[in-house]
C-alpha cells in the first residue's frame, strides 16, 4: 500500500492523539461498527489488523490512532500513575 493510499484510509486525526505501532501483539477490544445489526463485538486476538462486522459484514482496517482525552483537575485525582513518553535518546 502506498503512503498516499494509507493516509487516505487513515487520515491523521485533529487534536491530541497517539499512534499505535502494532507489533503483532494481542489486543482485547470492544468494537462498535455503527450498524443496527450488532450493538458491539468483542475480540481477544493476536495480529488484529482487519475486521469484518458480524452483523452487516462491512470490512475495516484496524486503525493505529487513539484519542488523548484531557483530564480536568478533579479527574486527575483518581489517577495514581501517569506515564511520560520518551524516545530512544531520552525525554522528549
Amino acid at each position: 500500500m502506498t503512503p498516499a493510499r494509507r493516509a487516505e484510509l487513515e487520515p491523521t486525526p485533529e487534536g491530541p492523539h497517539g499512534w499505535i505501532q502494532w507489533k503483532g501483539t494481542n489486543v482485547c477490544m470492544d468494537i462498535h461498527c455503527g450498524c443496527d445489526k450488532v450493538e458491539h463485538a468483542h475480540v481477544d486476538l493476536d495480529f488484529f489488523y482487519f475486521y469484518e462486522c458480524p452483523g452487516c459484514h462491512k470490512k475495516y482496517k484496524v486503525g493505529q490512532y487513539v484519542s488523548l482525552i484531557e483530564l480536568d483537575a478533579e479527574a486527575q485525582k483518581d489517577v495514581t500513575c501517569f506515564k511520560t513518553a520518551t524516545d530512544w535518546d531520552g525525554p522528549l
